[in-house]
């Protein structure tokens, strides 16, 4: 017979929970976090650097000398906008005296620069760094001589102070804390600036006065009466003149004579008497009254006129005034050529140059070794610097960069004039774009002529584009003569 499976019963209850387990072991320790950034070095001097008249001025003080010490960070603002004049004046570092433009190189160990130089936030940062050597020069990479050193130095422990004295020794147990507590000291009732005084048996406050002192004398004092010595004592005296019948005022000296005395009068002596007089103390040197002194400006001399005064006068160079602020330098005996313009399309004007009186552009020039030239650069552009260089000055008929004078090939012969007054010697002359470039031509081999492959090949040329460029062919006298040229 078949049996047919009943429904499944209901399920029966859940079992109580088992007891906990023991805890696993303690995971391994987790990799190190990544190091978080480093911090900014901290400033510990802010230069504000301003341009001006082709030079830096260092917290208002033009090519000012810096000292620096190693390892630590300076900062240089240039945010001011004089310093985005004439393309910019960036201001670097080199171990070399005016950088790039002595022929160095720039020093970058520890420096940087943000931002764009003349705006807000355009600054440099310089951390010195530890092998630095003792002396770098700080230079415009754009301009010629605008910088000045920078002393570098290593900060040094000062030498020990010397011990202070020892402190007094503790007294004995039970000693006196106040100074009343003393046996031979008896205060009653202190006043101020009482002091302790000793009346032949103990120390007793009292007051101390003038006339408590055994060599003054004072009786019956009255209001603005002095003390006198006598020869024995110092005594109160009536007489505020401090002698018998002495003068109270400068008047009554028996040696000046005051008449009608006005504002700011001094006294002057006549060879008798002193006298008031009008004119004012010599605190200045225009005060005196044989000088006529005005609008003094930086660079001014005295001249003596024919009305027998002292006149300041500004010393005037090709009819343009000059600051002389250096020793002064004379172009006695120097041919002159007067550049009054600069362009990159047509080149360096030269004035009056011709027989006919007119302008020429980039004309050759000869010029005889052992004379002296000045070139006037009064065109005043500081994107075309004029710079006396050695050829080739063309490849293939396309104009090339010449290299300036060294020392070996006349650039010892340079030196430079600034419209301020301030002067340039040798190599660093060259590159200027205003003022008065002043060249000796030396006694050596040059090109006569075109024709000519005698080196150096001279020649004047921008710095900055080749293209403007002119000859200088140099001889001797004699040659001229015999037909050199």
């Amino acid at each position: 017979m078949t049996y047919i499976p009943g429904n499944a019963g209901q399920d029966g209850l859940d079992g109580s929970s088992g007891t906990a387990g023991s805890s696993g072991s303690t995971g391994a320790q987790g990799n190190p976090g990544s190091s978080g950034t480093s911090g900014l070095d901290p400033i510990v001097r802010d230069y504000a650097i301003t341009s001006s008249g082709g030079a830096y001025y260092v917290d208002g003080v033009i090519r000012d000398t810096l000292t620096l010490l190693k390892g630590f960070t300076y900062k240089f603002d240039q945010s001011d906008s004089s310093n985005a004049g004439a393309g910019g004046h960036p201001l670097a570092f080199s171990t070399t005296s005016n950088g790039t433009w002595g022929g160095g190189t720039k020093y970058t160990s520890g420096f940087s620069y943000v931002g764009t130089v003349g705006t807000a936030g355009a600054y440099a940062l310089f951390k010195v760094p530890h092998d630095a050597p003792d002396t770098l020069y700080y230079y415009c990479e754009n301009h010629s001589g605008m910088g000045a050193s920078a002393n570098i130095n290593t900060l040094q422990s000062g030498t020990s102070g010397s011990s202070g004295s020892s402190g007094a020794g503790g007294g004995g147990g039970g000693g006196a804390s106040n100074i009343n507590d003393l046996g031979d000291v008896s205060i009653t009732s202190a006043q101020n600036k009482q002091v302790l005084r000793y009346d032949g048996s103990g120390w007793v406050n009292a007051t101390h006065n003038v006339n408590d002192l055994g060599d003054v004398s004072i009786s019956n004092l009255q209001t603005n009466q002095i003390l006198k010595y006598n020869g024995a004592t110092w005594v109160n005296d009536a007489d505020s003149t401090g002698g018998g019948g002495g003068a109270s005022n400068i008047n009554d000296l028996g040696d000046v004579s005051i008449s009608s005395a006005q504002n700011n009068e001094i006294l002057r002596y006549n060879g008798t008497n002193w006298v008031n007089s009008t004119e004012s103390a010599a605190g200045a040197l225009g005060d005196l009254s044989d000088v006529n002194h005005t609008s003094g400006a930086a660079g001014n001399v005295l001249i003596r006129n024919t009305a027998g005064t002292f006149a300041n006068k500004p010393i005037s160079v090709l009819g343009d005034d000059v600051a002389w602020t250096e020793g002064l330098r004379l172009l006695v005996g120097a041919n002159i050529y007067r550049v009054t313009g600069a362009t990159s399309g047509s080149g360096y004007v030269f004035s009056d140059l011709l027989d006919s009186g007119n302008d020429t552009n980039n004309p050759r020039l000869y010029l005889w070794q052992e004379h002296t030239y000045a070139f006037y650069l009064s065109y005043n552009g500081a994107s075309h610097p004029f710079a006396i260089r050695t050829g080739p000055f063309e490849v293939n008929n396309n104009p090339t960069h010449g290299t300036n004078l060294t020392s070996s090939n006349g650039g010892n012969g340079l030196f430079h004039i600034d419209t301020d007054g301030s002067v340039t010697d040798g190599t660093s002359a060259n590159g200027k774009f205003k003022g008065w470039l002043v060249w000796r031509v030396p006694m050596m081999s040059g090109r006569l002529k075109t024709t000519d492959s005698t080196s150096p090949h001279y020649g004047y040329q921008c710095t900055v584009h080749a293209g403007m460029y002119g000859e200088i062919f140099t001889g001797h006298v004699w040659q001229g003569y015999n037909g050199g040229w």
